[in-house]
């Protein structure tokens, strides 16, 4: 291959030689029309080259973007997961400690989830419980209830009113309410509340005002009756005179009734926030409220066993002058025949704390097991004669003041054998024990 110093060309030349003559020849073939083919191709394979590398970056692009977007997508998907659980787990967490029990029903009506106050309330199990149908679940609930319960269905999407139920075991009454759900996960969700102190609150409530009423009614009848023979008879002075009386002594029964109602209502809702505490000393006071009582006629005045030492207790001298003053009115009154009334004074160790107390006992009538049950409850009377006067609140009134004097009061009796009131109060300066014992502790006298 030679350039042509005549036009320049470069060619690839070869040459030959004839056998027959003693001649040579040259042939000379411009070297780019030998190339063409091959430079036409090198330039075919450089654009697909070219092509590839293009399809290859924009693959790499495309790939780069969907690759990015995996994560972002990954990346919200796992925090997703992540509050998901994390709700899952508080909600689980509020079901597990809720007092309330849930019941939850899914897209089959089958039992899916049921809370542990629910297996509480019920003595049902998980396992027993999780895949019944709601046929069988509403079944076995009732089952557990006294006769005559029913179970409401609620209307799609809506909550039936809410409806008691009373368990026979242990006579809990359940509040159920319930509510359907057009989520395709939860069909029906099944709530109950425990509502057997709420209720025997209001059954109590309602006990107590019809008592209070039939109370209030006696002398009230007596008042309106005899203020009406007043006012449309003659009646002779000393008629007029016997009336008077019993209208003005039934209205001080009234106004009893009503006064000591008000204080039970008063300290309930302060809960002694008026009280005005202060350190005394116990058998000074009872000295005093013994001293200022009046003995009813006939009767001789209380036999008193006090130490000579003081008995110092921190409390509302006016409000446990109420409270012993009412335990010795009871003493004398519930001991009609007559008997001496005894009051003695006491320590003790109890619940880790050192105690003053003292016991007011008497000879009277006594009471049975089930009038020592009820003798705190308010109008109630162990003398159903009628004879005997008062509100059937003063016991009532002592549990109350030493309730929030951090005291007891205990009683024994016996119908025919009289009844022993003991009144405990925390000495002065007595801290509880952090770990009590279970026993009542030593008394001496």
């Amino acid at each position: 291959m030679s350039r042509s110093p005549v036009d320049n060309v470069e060619r690839l030349l070869n040459y030959r030689r004839l056998e027959r003559f003693p001649l040579a020849v040259v042939v000379g073939v411009e070297l780019d029309e030998v190339l063409a083919n091959h430079v036409q191709t090198r330039d075919a394979l450089l654009m697909q080259a070219a092509a590839v590398s293009l399809l290859l970056a924009a693959l790499a692009w495309a790939l780069t973007r969907h690759l990015v977007r995996l994560r972002t997508e990954l990346v919200a998907r796992n925090e997703a997961q992540r509050e998901v659980a994390e709700r899952t787990e508080q909600v689980d967490a509020i079901f597990a400690v809720s007092p309330d029990g849930f019941v939850g029903f899914d897209a089959q009506t089958r039992v899916k989830y049921v809370n542990p106050a629910f297996l509480q309330m019920t003595g049902g199990s998980t396992e027993q419980l999780v895949g019944m149908t709601e046929e069988t679940f509403c079944a076995w609930l009732l089952s557990l209830c006294e006769p005559g319960a029913l179970l409401e269905a609620p209307a799609a999407g809506q909550a039936c009113r809410p409806q008691n139920i009373v368990i026979s075991s242990g006579r809990r009454v359940l509040q159920v309410s319930s509510r359907t759900s057009p989520n395709g996960a939860v069909s029906r969700i099944l709530y109950l509340r425990d509502v057997t102190h709420e209720t025997a609150v209001d059954q109590i409530k309602s006990e107590f005002l019809s008592t209070a009423a039939h109370e209030l009614r006696t002398p009230m009848a007596s008042i309106y009756g005899f203020a009406e023979v007043l006012l449309t008879h003659e009646v002779s002075d000393a008629d007029r005179q016997e009336f008077m009386e019993i209208i003005f002594d039934q209205a001080g029964n009234v106004s009893r009734i009503l006064n000591e109602l008000l204080d039970l209502a008063r300290m309930e809702a302060r809960r002694g926030k008026d009280f005005s505490m202060k350190e005394l000393d116990l058998t000074a006071l009872a000295r005093e409220v013994i001293r200022s009582y009046k003995v009813p006629a006939g009767r001789e005045r209380p036999e008193v066993d006090a130490p000579d030492k003081p008995m110092p207790v921190v409390g509302d001298a006016d409000k446990l002058r109420q409270a012993l003053l009412n335990v010795l009115s009871n003493a004398y009154k519930y001991s009609p025949d007559g008997g001496p009334v005894q009051v003695t004074f006491r320590e003790r160790q109890h619940h880790g704390r050192q105690q003053l107390g003292m016991s007011i006992r008497d000879q009277g009538i006594g009471m049975s097991e089930e009038q020592l049950a009820r003798v705190f409850e308010r109008f109630f009377r162990a003398d159903k004669s009628g004879k005997l006067p008062g509100t059937g609140l003063g016991m009532s009134i002592v549990e109350e003041i030493f309730e929030i004097h951090q005291g007891e009061v205990e009683i024994d009796s016996s119908p025919g054998h009289g009844t022993q009131v003991h009144l405990w109060l925390p000495a002065a300066g007595a801290r509880p024990d952090p770990a009590p014992s279970s026993g009542g502790g030593e008394t001496r006298p």
